[in-house]
């Protein structure tokens, strides 16, 4: 069983002992740095880390970097050419040519059905105006990914299933119930995670894939209950199908029993992890998460919840929490891997059909629950609302400050958070919107990593990722420094989230974040069906809780290619201002307030909330420049034609006994024997 601790806390325990840990976000920046270095070289060519600098629907990763995979308690795995009139519009022909199509060609040499018509109207020039681009694009919906099989039973419970053979012979299924710790009652804090134990850890059925090289677990989070199971395709001793035996054990978790002997062991095991989970990194995540949703429930129901409550529960209680929330019409089942769909499909309606639908658990008055909430729009998000960026406003209305300080901490820690509404991405406008998001922060993020040598600054991050299990899209920045010179850190972050505010990128600066975004892409499509089971099934779980259109690789290569050429760096610079402002502009009277401000600093540091603020409001009134313009050379050696010169092979005569004996660099071979005898001026013979 897997509860979610939240990986934002970077190793703020004994960091001299510990290997760096480098997030999502921060491995972005260095990827786009060494990518657009790479552009630049003939040698380096258009090739990438396979690391995704950005995801869209369709693409390997960035936006899992809030998704928090809980540390898993067992050794199972956790899981772009108009070209408008003037200077502002960015043409990217040349760099759409350097990306090549995984089949050797560029989009435009083998076009697609896809996004045939605006690809037509950029060609043929008809769309005469921005307007005109972004109607276009606002029509324009984003497939959905070709293999895909979606269905939903009569009884409500929906399916998706995508074959992949990558790894051959296996498959996985995943049963997402709606059902997590922020569905729980003031009385049930921790009975999402319990039943989780009692539904699947202690059933028989599941026991039945043992020994059949099958893994199986489970994950309790604030927005849902997800139980899984990896088996290969046939038994390895009798040679049956074992898509039967996997349902058959997500099904018991729907049909679970709640005997007390069952609930008692289970109990035991949820108060060892309880025990195991509190650590100072978890405390430190808790601290976070409590200060950016104080406006709802999520402060004040996590996962783990509450030891007193867990040891008094009888099985009556656990069993009406499953009888209220484990309903089909409550329910998502995946299953991905080497399988063929339409039987999956059949066996899916077999094993889940006979199922009755029931009407939603009604929350009593007493709960303080909002109707209507982010749930009722979306069944992927917890029942929650949300206070969001730019509510509170500076002069008008007090910062949301707190800092948190412990003897075991031995760096200098600082969050400062935004919570955006999170928009699905159903059409190239919204692809479009996310692309320059995502280019802002792979610039930013470049910039901010040239900080983050240790003086003071270790880590720092600037990200902008969706969070269904928190129902929102968080815009965070978090730094670790050395907890003496906190003042020092917290002054050269803000002017450089400063900087981008008021100058923005450079010409230069876009087109080198533009190409190696598209390199990334193409590789992603490159790889086509060789992403594992896990990397899509990952991709189809969020985008579906998000509301994405989920596209494959080659589709959302297109569609990156298409938009990418339509950017200007005007609109790029301004979503810099949109997303920065909240730090940009601390302190200014009228101006919005960030989300939250957390710092985290060991016990006995001369920190308080004015102090910290002051040090916020006073980095960001101080005038900041336009960066120098860095040049990336095509070459760091100016000219190879003398070196080549110098080092260029020659024959020069062979070694023999004496001068007299020594045969010409280039004669001919010896008549007795036909050898021809050459030696290079480097000794080789």
């Amino acid at each position: 069983c897997c509860l979610r601790v939240f990986p934002r806390v970077m190793a703020q325990v004994a960091p001299a002992h510990r290997p760096m840990r480098v997030s999502a976000a921060a491995a972005l920046g260095m990827i786009a740095a060494l990518a657009a270095v790479a552009s630049y070289s003939e040698a380096a060519g258009s090739a990438t880390s396979r690391t995704a600098a950005f995801q869209f629907p369709g693409q390997l990763k960035l936006n899992k970097a809030r998704m928090p995979m809980l540390d898993s308690l067992s050794p199972n795995r956790k899981h772009p050419s108009l070209q408008f009139k003037g200077p502002s519009r960015l043409h990217l022909r040349e760099s759409l040519r350097m990306v090549q199509r995984p089949n050797g060609k560029s989009a435009r040499e083998s076009p697609t059905t896809t996004f045939s018509a605006v690809r037509d109207a950029i060609e043929l020039g008809t769309l005469s105006d921005i307007g005109g681009v972004e109607d276009m694009l606002r029509n324009t919906p984003i497939p959905q990914h070709p293999r895909i099989v979606t269905g939903k039973l009569p009884n409500g419970l929906e399916y998706s299933i995508l074959p992949n053979s990558n790894p051959a012979g296996r498959f996985e299924c995943h049963l997402e119930i709606f059902a997590g710790s922020a569905d729980e009652l003031q009385s049930q804090q921790g009975m999402a995670h319990m039943c989780e134990h009692v539904s699947y850890m202690g059933s028989r059925k599941r026991e039945r894939l043992f020994g059949s090289s099958s893994q199986t677990n489970a994950q309790t989070d604030f927005h849902h209950t997800v139980y899984w199971a990896g088996c290969p395709t046939l038994q390895p001793s009798t040679g049956k199908p074992m898509l039967p035996l996997a349902l058959d054990a997500l099904l018991d978790v729907m049909e679970a029993r709640f005997e007390p002997s069952r609930v008692e062991k289970e109990r035991s095991a949820i108060l060892s992890e309880a025990a195991m989970v509190n650590t100072i990194d978890y405390r430190v995540e808790v601290q976070l998460l409590s200060a950016l949703h104080a406006e709802n429930r999520l402060h004040r129901r996590f996962p783990i919840g509450l030891v007193e409550q867990i040891s008094s529960w009888t099985s009556e209680e656990v069993k009406r929490f499953h009888s209220a929330h484990y309903r089909p019409n409550n329910a998502h089942l995946y299953v991905i891997g080497d399988v063929d769909p339409r039987d999956a499909a059949e066996l899916v309606r077999r094993t889940f059909g006979h199922l009755e639908a029931r009407p939603p658990f009604a929350y009593p008055p007493e709960e303080e629950i909002e109707f209507p909430n982010l749930k009722q729009t979306n069944s992927f998000f917890p029942p929650v609302n949300h206070e969001w960026a730019g509510a509170r406003v500076a002069g008008r209305d007090p910062p949301r400050v707190h800092v948190f300080q412990h003897e075991l901490m031995q760096s200098f820690s600082l969050h400062v958070f935004n919570k955006h509404p999170l928009q699905p991405i159903r059409s190239l406008a919204d692809y479009r919107r996310a692309l320059v998001r995502r280019i802002v922060m792979v610039a930013l993020q470049v910039r901010l990593n040239v900080h983050a040598r240790g003086n003071p600054i270790g880590m720092i991050e600037f990200s902008y990722l969706d969070s269904p299990r928190e129902a929102c899209t968080v815009c965070a920045l978090d730094l670790m420094a050395d907890a003496v010179r906190w003042e020092d850190a917290v002054a050269m972050a803000v002017a450089e989230v400063r900087r981008m505010a008021v100058h923005g990128l450079t010409e230069r600066e876009l087109q080198r974040c533009v190409t190696a975004l598209l390199s990334d892409t193409a590789q992603l499509a490159a790889q086509g069906d060789r992403l594992s089971n896990e990397e899509q099934l990952q991709m189809l779980m969020e985008s579906r809780a998000c509301g994405h259109s989920l596209m494959d690789p080659v589709q959302s290569n297109e569609a990156t290619e298409l938009v990418a050429s339509l950017l200007t760096l005007e609109e790029v610079n301004e979503a810099a201002r949109e997303l920065s402002m909240h730090i940009a502009s601390f302190g200014q009277e009228g101006s919005a307030l960030p989300s939250s401000i957390v710092a985290c600093a060991p016990k006995g540091l001369a920190l308080t909330e004015e102090a910290l603020l002051r040090a916020l409001r006073d980095a960001a009134a101080r005038p900041v420049s336009l960066s120098d313009e860095v040049i990336v050379p095509q070459s760091l050696i100016p000219s190879t034609d003398a070196l080549v010169a110098q080092r260029r092979p020659a024959f020069v005569p062979p070694v023999a006994k004496s001068p007299a004996d020594a045969p010409a660099a280039d004669a001919p071979a010896d008549p007795a024997t036909g050898v021809v005898r050459r030696r290079l001026a480097n000794g080789v013979r």
